[in-house]
C-alpha cells in the first residue's frame, strides 16, 4: 500500500493530469493490476519468471503520457512483485526492474508506429544483455542464461506487438492522441494534405507558415508544440471545397466574390469550417486535432463582408456573418487563432520592419482578447507575453529585408570584325 501511496504521489507531482480525467486513473489501475495477475498467473504455473510481461503497461504508459511516468510505474511493479516468494532473487529484482526501465526508455527512439519491432528488439536486448551479465556474475555461462534471454527476447517482443496493438484502444479509450499518431499525421504525403498541396496551394502555403509560427510559441509556454504543428496543417482542410473563394488561392485581379452579395459570400468562407470537419471525419483525424478546425475561428465576425452587408442594410443579421465557435478551449488551439491571424495580416503588411511587426502582433493579440476570444482558453498574461514574443522573433526571420546588392557594371562585348573584311 506505501509503494502504491508513493507512485500516486509522483503521478500528482509530475502528471497531476492524469487525475483530472477517471479514464486515465482507470486505465493505469487496469495495466498495475493486470501485470500483477500475470505475474501471479506465471509463477503458480512454473513458467520462467522472464515472462512477466513488465515491459508492456511501460510501453503502454510511456506512449500515452511519457517516459518517467512510465519508469516510476515499473519501479513500483518491481518491487511489489519483487517482495513476493516467486521472485526474490537478485536475478527476478533485476529482470522486472530492467524490463520496464527498458520499456520507458525505448519509446524516445521510435517516431513510427512501423517502428514497432524496434521497441520489441530494444527491450529484447536489454534482458538478453542482463541475461548474460548475471550468468558471468555467477559463473555460468551455458544452456541456462541463453535460455534466459531467449524467454526474455519472447517477452520484449511480445510486449512490444501488444502495446502497439492495443494502442489505438487506449488513445480511443482515454482521448489521448499519442506523439507516434501525431508524428504519422504530420507526414506531408498524406493523402489530405497532399491534396491540399495541389489543390490549394495557397491554403497549403499558409498553413505551413502558421504552422511554424505556432510551434515556435508552443515551445515557447511549454505547451503540446507538435500538435500544434499538426492541427496547423489540417486547419484550413475545408477550404478544399472551394478553393478558388479564399484570396490565398485566387490569381491576381479574379475575385470571384465580386460577383455574389455579401451574404453569399460570408456563407461560403464560414462553410470551411464544417467542410473541414467532414474531411477530418473521414480521414480519421483524432478530437485533438478536429477541434482545430472550427476553434482557430471561435466566435469572429467575418468583417469584410459584414461590413459591406451593412453599406446595403443596417439592419442585417450579424450571426449570419459570425462563425459558430466554440472560442478556443486550449492553449494550443488559441495558440492557432492568433498565428493563423497574424500570418494573414503580414501579407498585407508594407515595408515589414521590426517595428511594424511588433505592432502587429500587439493589436492582433489586443483584439482577440478584447473581443473574448481567449476567455476560455487557460493561458495566462505571462504566456501570451511569451507568444508575442515568439511571434515577432519567427516573423522577423520570415520577412527580414535583403541586402540592396549594388548593380554591378557590365562593359559592352568588343566589336567584332566584319567576315570577309580584307587585312591590312
Amino acid at each position: 500500500l506505501s509503494l502504491l501511496s508513493i507512485f500516486a504521489g509522483l503521478m500528482f507531482f509530475y502528471r497531476p493530469t492524469v487525475y483530472q480525467d477517471f479514464r486515465s486513473v482507470l486505465l493505469v489501475a487496469l495495466l498495475m493490476a493486470t501485470t500483477i495477475a500475470a505475474a501471479a498467473v506465471i509463477a503458480g504455473s512454473g513458467a520462467p519468471f522472464e515472462l512477466v510481461p513488465m515491459a508492456f503497461p511501460a510501453l503502454v504508459i510511456a506512449m500515452l503520457w511519457d517516459g518517467r511516468m512510465a519508469l516510476n510505474m515499473s519501479l513500483v511493479l518491481a518491487l511489489l512483485l519483487g517482495a513476493q516468494t516467486p521472485f526474490l532473487s537478485l536475478s527476478s529484482h533485476l529482470m522486472l526492474a530492467i524490463g520496464g526501465a527498458a520499456a520507458a526508455l525505448s519509446v524516445r527512439v521510435v517516431r513510427r508506429r512501423a517502428q514497432g519491432l524496434i521497441l520489441g528488439a530494444f527491450v529484447a536486448f536489454s534482458y538478453a544483455l542482463l541475461a548474460l551479465a548475471l550468468g558471468l556474475l555467477r559463473g555460468e555461462v551455458g544452456a541456462g542464461v541463453f535460455e534466459s534471454a531467449a524467454w526474455g527476447t519472447v517477452n520484449g517482443i511480445g510486449s512490444a506487438l501488444l502495446a502497439l496493438g492495443f494502442m489505438p484502444l487506449f488513445e480511443a479509450f482515454t482521448r489521448i492522441t499519442t506523439d507516434q499518431t501525431l508524428l504519422e499525421l504530420a507526414d506531408l504525403n498524406r493523402p489530405l494534405l497532399k491534396r491540399l498541396s495541389l489543390e490549394a496551394s495557397g491554403t497549403y502555403a499558409h498553413s505551413i507558415n502558421v504552422a511554424n509560427l505556432a510551434e515556435a510559441a508552443a515551445h515557447a509556454i511549454g505547451a503540446n508544440a507538435l500538435l500544434v504543428r499538426v492541427g496547423a496543417y489540417y486547419h484550413d482542410v475545408g477550404k478544399l471545397a472551394a478553393p478558388q473563394y479564399f484570396i490565398e488561392n485566387q490569381a491576381r485581379g479574379r475575385n470571384p466574390h465580386d460577383q455574389l452579395d455579401p451574404g453569399t459570400s460570408a456563407a461560403l468562407v464560414r462553410s470551411h469550417v464544417l467542410e473541414g470537419i467532414r474531411l477530418a471525419e473521414q480521414a480519421n483525424l483524432p478530437e485533438a486535432v478536429k477541434q482545430f478546425i472550427p476553434e482557430h475561428h471561435g466566435t469572429q465576425k467575418i468583417a469584410y463582408f459584414l461590413e459591406q452587408a451593412r453599406r446595403r442594410d443596417e439592419s442585417v443579421d450579424a450571426s449570419e456573418f459570425t462563425y459558430q465557435g466554440p472560442k478556443p478551449q486550449s492553449r494550443e488551439t488559441a495558440i492557432l487563432m492568433l498565428a493563423d491571424s497574424i500570418e494573414s495580416a503580414m501579407k498585407v503588411l508594407q515595408d515589414p520592419t521590426a517595428e511594424r511587426i511588433r505592432e502587429l502582433v500587439d493589436r492582433i493579440v489586443a483584439g482577440k482578447i478584447a473581443e473574448g476570444q481567449l476567455e476560455e482558453a487557460p493561458l495566462t498574461m505571462r504566456e501570451l507575453s511569451l507568444i508575442k514574443q515568439q511571434f515577432v522573433s519567427v516573423l522577423l526571420g520570415m520577412y527580414h529585408h535583403r541586402i540592396d546588392y549594388p548593380t554591378q557594371q557590365v562593359p559592352p562585348p568588343a566589336p567584332v570584325a566584319a567576315a570577309g573584311r580584307a587585312s591590312p
